[in-house]
């Protein structure tokens, strides 16, 4: 991955460290903290989520390992699935 896509999304990547690291018990945990957000907060995450999974410039496989390597405790996979589900949750919460 091209070093100015690693800077355009290192943003996310602490977001991603950030509620699925090492201390969270599991994926589902991490969902639930990020879910504590404000509805802005939540707005503007599901933004850079949705920015990250729309980009054209990494492949699949590369936004895999990107995910892989910004979490700190073993996701669900395939990893993109999993992050895009995150993504329909963070909707449907908004929305309820």
């Amino acid at each position: 991955m091209e070093n100015s896509l690693k800077e355009k999304f290192s943003h996310f990547r602490l977001l991603i460290t950030g509620y699925w690291n090492q201390d969270t018990e599991s994926p589902e945990k991490g969902l639930t903290e990020l879910l504590e957000n404000s509805k802005q907060g939540l707005t503007n995450i599901l933004s850079e989520m949705k920015e990250f999974l729309d980009n054209n410039l990494m492949t699949d496989q590369e936004k895999e390992t990107f995910i892989k390597e910004s979490a700190h405790i073993d996701l669900p996979e395939p990893n993109l699935d999993w992050l895009k589900a995150v993504a329909r949750q963070i909707e449907e919460h908004l929305n309820s």
